[in-house]
């Protein structure tokens, strides 16, 4: 069933037999293909074939001013391997369940960007509603956050919370010694190995991700999508620590988890309707020396989050 449904229209990797085709040939290759995909998974290893992606580079921002900050390298891989993927996804998922932080809400099943923002959203709605609170929310950014998965993190805590050893040995195979190439429009780079990192545009990538994220979790209001993190703080108190303390919290478990913060990217947005507080003498949230910049609105999951929790600025 998983052959007829490929989409014939999406683009297939070069060298590979393509979607159209293994649809037509469905009843004939089922049988060789299941062979393949369950012999990969019981013994927990990802043919060299299967672990080659194509690279498309997709721009975040239009224009382009920076290669490093505003392109997203998406992997086109083999036909095959996303069949073999979405098993082994179902069979992570499956165990993954019980111990899912229940603030994620990306690439989860039942969960959206809808569910994400309503369960943000409400918490601060609710809290404007007494004028003498302080809403803080720090808009976390990582830097190319599924290009610095280390493996042997990841590895740990596929052991910690105990995945069957046929999901750990695959999960692990799919992301060491992957082979890409760029291809922009005729030109083709060399390819290379890349020993570090998860596919983005693969179910491996989300999923590695929101394992390694799991254990990042704050004493105050926050929401998860995948790597996008949002952390708030509700008080009457201009000097209450406790966003700063969620940032310190999250400087420790990068470094203990090898990922790194976009201070540039990530920022700041101050909620208070009352006025016996100016916004100007609550102290700025500093993360690895550097002052946060305080800003009015805020895109989050596609949603404008403005100061005045008005809907002017995502109108517009």
């Amino acid at each position: 069933m998983k052959l007829v449904k490929l989409n014939v229209r999406k683009a297939s990797l070069c060298s590979t037999i393509d979607n159209r085709l293994l649809c037509k040939l469905a009843d004939v290759l089922a049988a060789p293909i299941c062979a393949l995909i369950n012999s990969s998974i019981r013994q927990g290893l990802v043919p060299d074939q299967w672990k080659l992606s194509r690279i498309s580079p997709i721009p975040k921002n239009i224009p382009v001013t920076r290669v490093d900050s505003d392109i997203r390298p998406i992997a086109v891989t083999c036909p095959i391997s996303k069949i073999a993927e979405s098993f082994v996804s179902s069979l992570f998922n499956q165990h993954f369940v019980d111990h899912l932080d229940v603030n994620q809400h990306g690439s989860t099943k039942g969960r959206s960007t809808v569910t994400a923002l309503i369960q943000f959203s409400h918490s601060i709605f609710v809290a404007s509603d007494d004028n003498r609170n302080i809403i803080r929310i720090l808009f976390v950014d990582f830097s190319k956050a599924f290009d610095l998965i280390d493996h042997s993190v990841l590895y740990k805590k596929l052991t910690d919370l105990e995945f069957p050893a046929h999901v750990r040995l695959w999960s692990l195979s799919f992301v060491q010694h992957r082979k890409q190439f760029v291809k922009v429009g005729n030109y083709v780079s060399n390819v290379i190995i890349s020993n570090a990192g998860a596919p983005q545009g693969t179910l491996a990538g989300p999923d590695d991700f929101k394992l390694l994220i799991n254990d990042l979790r704050f004493d105050t209001t926050y929401i998860k999508y995948v790597d996008d993190v949002s952390i708030a703080t509700i008080s009457f108190d201009p000097k209450n620590s406790e966003l700063q303390d969620a940032a310190d919290k999250l400087v420790g478990w990068c470094r203990s988890n090898g990922m790194t913060l976009n201070t540039k990217k990530t920022k700041e947005l101050v909620i208070h309707f009352g006025k016996r507080v100016d916004k100007k003498s609550i102290p700025n949230i500093v993360i690895n020396e550097t002052n946060i910049e305080r800003v009015e609105s805020f895109k989050l999951l596609g949603v404008y989050f403005s100061s005045d929790l008005s809907w002017s600025t995502h109108v517009e």
